[in-house]
This record gives structure tokens, C-alpha cells and sequence, in this order.
């Protein structure tokens, strides 16, 4: 076997890898940060909201809401980067988009990116 053909296994031996990596680091990504997001959607609905309306205290609901609206802001950013790296259909976007509108839905979507998650190959079934 020569010398190119070494360098060009291991050349595709990493393109691999690095694939692999950084479909596992956007799941990830998305992951986290709609954890982040769908924590701050139950902050802003069972203590800010509830501050404002039976305490007198709306600066909550400007404090939580402005930190959830970014968080929000950043979900879409990773999501949107997720659908297009990952290459999933439409309808695979728009159910994580639906499901970030509503109170323990990135929880429960957390579920299926978990499951897709474990579906891709480890480092060593790469080869």
C-alpha cells in the first residue's frame, strides 16, 4: 500500500469522525438549550406571571420574559442550524418549533432527540 493511500484512508477516517461529532454536538446543542428554554417558559408561567397578577410586581414578568424571549430567540438559531446540518425534513423542524411554544413541550421533544441521539454510530463503529 503506498503512502497516499494511507494519507487518504486516514483523511476519510476523520471526515467520518468529525461528521459524526458534529451531528452529536448540534442533538446536543439543541438539547441543552431547549432544556434552558423550556425551563425559563415554566418560570415565566408559574412565578413571574403569578408575581405579577397576585403580588403587584410586573417588573418579573419583564425580567423573566426578556430572558425567556432570548432563550427563545436562541432556540430557533439552533434549531434552524440543527435542520439544515442534519439534513432532517421540514415537518422534523416545524414539530421542535410547535413543541417550544408550549409549557414541558422541548421536554417532551427532548425525548425523540435523546432516542435520535443513541441512533447514530459510536466513535468506535466508525471505520
Amino acid at each position: 500500500m503506498r503512502a497516499e493511500d494511507n494519507s487518504r484512508i486516514a483523511f476519510v477516517y476523520a471526515f467520518r469522525h468529525s461528521a459524526l461529532g458534529l451531528k452529536r454536538r448540534v442533538l446536543k446543542r439543541l438539547r441543552v438549550i431547549g432544556a434552558i428554554e423550556g425551563t425559563s417558559t415554566l418560570v415565566l408561567f408559574g412565578i413571574a406571571m403569578p408575581l405579577k397578577y397576585m403580588a403587584g410586581e410586573p417588573m418579573a414578568v419583564r425580567v423573566v420574559g426578556l430572558i425567556h424571549g432570548l432563550l427563545f430567540i436562541g432556540y430557533c438559531t439552533v434549531l434552524y442550524r440543527a435542520w439544515t446540518l442534519l439534513e432532517r425534513p421540514l415537518p422534523w423542524a416545524i414539530r421542535l418549533f410547535v413543541a417550544s411554544i408550549f409549557p414541558f413541550g422541548t421536554f417532551i421533544a427532548d425525548h425523540g432527540l435523546k432516542r435520535e441521539m443513541d441512533k447514530l454510530p459510536s466513535d468506535g463503529d466508525c471505520g
